[in-house]
């Protein structure tokens, strides 16, 4: 009987972070699929996911996306997060444009981190998607394709 009462406590217990790493890796997984479906010319290179989001690595022809996927506990910690991302400190020289049409709380950063390079950040409740890379059109369209499976949560 104390096995069946470790077992239940440890389900329990458990079960919050088993939820989180299961939408992490199926939000990542559904937004990999978006992306194939509507960019058939680009590659996948890297992905990794865990408890808290993902990452994915995109080559399209000469350019390049990296786009980061973060899952909080509560809008509060994700809109915390959320700003810190998109703080004035990540570019020196850079602009920095609100968007309206990404979530909840949306940024377009040109000069993000280097010069050259942009960052489309947006939250969507908990969900914070970090688009970077250095075509301004194709970071626009990678975050459409994850918030379209952010709003099918």
């Amino acid at each position: 009987m104390t096995n069946l009462k470790i077992y239940v406590l440890l389900v329990i217990l458990l079960m919050p972070l088993m939820a989180i790493a299961q939408d992490g890796r199926d939000l990542i997984s559904r937004i990999e699929h978006e992306t194939l479906s509507s960019e058939p010319a680009c590659r996948l290179m890297r992905k990794s996911a865990n408890e808290m989001g993902g990452m994915m690595q995109w080559e399209c022809g000469k350019y390049r996306i990296l786009m980061n996927v973060y899952i909080a506990d509560s809008t509060d910690i994700a809109h915390e997060w959320y700003m810190g991302m998109g703080s004035k400190s990540s570019s020196k020289t850079g602009s920095f444009d609100e968007l309206d049409e990404f979530g909840d709380e949306g940024i377009f950063i040109k000069d993000y981190l280097k010069q050259g390079s942009a960052a489309l950040i947006f939250r969507k409740g908990t969900i914070i998607i970090q688009t970077v890379g250095d075509s301004e059109e194709a970071i626009q369209r990678f975050a459409k394709y994850a918030l379209k499976q952010i709003a099918s949560v």
